[in-house]
């Protein structure tokens, strides 16, 4: 695992440490860049919820592997 690994995992055992939510982010998020953007997502500190945070791996995941799915074509979060 890189630092940035070792990063998200830490920040999201503080959030919720269950093994299938911390799976489930790192299988969306299988890019670093992406990964990054989840702990921005999180220092900001913004509505960061178990929820919102599956959500946002979700959208990365099909932005980056499925741009077909992004109908109303928008770009950020």
């Amino acid at each position: 695992m890189t630092d940035l690994d070792n990063m998200l995992l830490e920040k999201l055992k503080t959030i919720y440490d269950d093994k299938d939510f911390i799976v489930g982010i790192f299988s969306n998020a299988d890019n670093q860049d992406d990964r990054q953007r989840i702990v921005d997502y999180i220092d900001a500190g913004e509505e960061v919820t178990v929820e919102n945070l599956l959500l946002l791996s979700v959208f990365l995941d099909n932005k980056r592997h499925h741009p077909e799915r992004n109908l109303a074509g928008n770009e950020e979060f």
